[in-house]
């Protein structure tokens, strides 16, 4: 593996660990089955010709969903100290 190849899973990581620590923006953490389910779909253009749907088009396909639900407070907004 290149020495770039490894920095970006490095960086992979961390953000994997940050975005799990604290929470992601609903309609890009609601792609994650959409992406999991595809079997047949190649988009066009796109530089991989195996079967995915990149994260972006995931984004635009959950977003009408994850926009009609009211937002949600996050327990920090929530949270008050004890006393």
């Amino acid at each position: 593996m290149t020495r770039h190849g490894e920095a970006m899973l490095l960086a992979a990581t961390f953000a994997g660990v940050g975005f799990g620590n604290a929470g992601g923006p609903p309609a890009s953490r609601d792609v994650v089955p959409v992406s999991g389910m595809v079997r047949d779909f190649v988009p066009a253009g796109y530089p991989v010709r195996r079967p995915l749907i990149p994260h972006g088009m995931s984004v635009i396909l959950n977003a009408p969903a994850v926009f009609a639900l009211p937002p949600r407070p996050t327990p920090r907004a929530t949270w008050k100290p004890p006393g």
